[in-house]
């Protein structure tokens, strides 16, 4: 038996459709340096770039306690 999803003929039509992707991965130590870093695809492709996005992602998150993950 299908059940009824109102007037959308299914599930799909109901649904935004959405792609994420990981563009970077980096982890800082407490004074925002570098410990570790993996970059994928054209998003950061000099090491400018890289330690500008750094500077930015800590100077968002040094106040936090612990472990923390952020989408952009």
């Amino acid at each position: 038996m299908r059940e009824s999803f109102g007037e959308a003929d299914s599930l799909s039509e109901m649904l935004e459709p959405t792609l994420y992707s990981i563009e970077a991965i980096a982890i800082l130590d407490n004074d925002g340096n570098r410990i570790l870093a993996k970059y994928y695809g054209k998003t950061f492709p000099t090491a400018k770039e890289q330690k500008a996005f750094e500077k930015n992602l800590y100077k968002k998150t040094h106040r936090a306690n612990g472990i923390m993950a952020i989408t952009f």
